[in-house]
């Protein structure tokens, strides 16, 4: 399946290895993708996260990013998620990755809704 620039927002489930099967294929062993938590949809595909900003047409506030990883695991690094860490009280670190861990359950939630590893 070819996708736009803009990535995909996904409408069914899928797998790790339709996501492989993607293109254009920015990267060799990941594949990016953005959650919008207000709907819970999951756009994927993109070459930069905020590509997807507009194929969802939402609020930056409610989008996370991360990399979903062809070996299954996941690393929730995106400028998207800068604003997010820095509203957390005593966060320290790289603001672009997601490391307050209710914050990963509900977004692994949302993502494991639509794919299946």
């Amino acid at each position: 399946m070819e996708i736009s620039s803009r990535g995909i927002i996904l409408t069914d489930n899928v797998n790790i290895d339709w996501l492989k099967a993607l293109t254009p294929q920015y990267f060799s062993d990941y594949i990016k993708f953005v959650i919008d938590v207000e709907t819970t949809r999951v756009c994927v595909g993109m070459e930069i996260h905020r590509d997807c900003e507009v194929s969802f047409d939402t609020n930056l506030d409610n989008l996370y990013g991360g990399n979903l990883y062809f070996d299954g695991h996941i690393i929730y690094e995106s400028t998207l998620n800068v604003s997010k860490n820095k509203e957390k009280k005593g966060f320290r670190g790289n603001p672009r990755i997601i490391t307050d861990e209710k914050d990963i359950e509900m977004l692994n939630a949302i993502l494991f809704s639509w794919i299946e590893l």
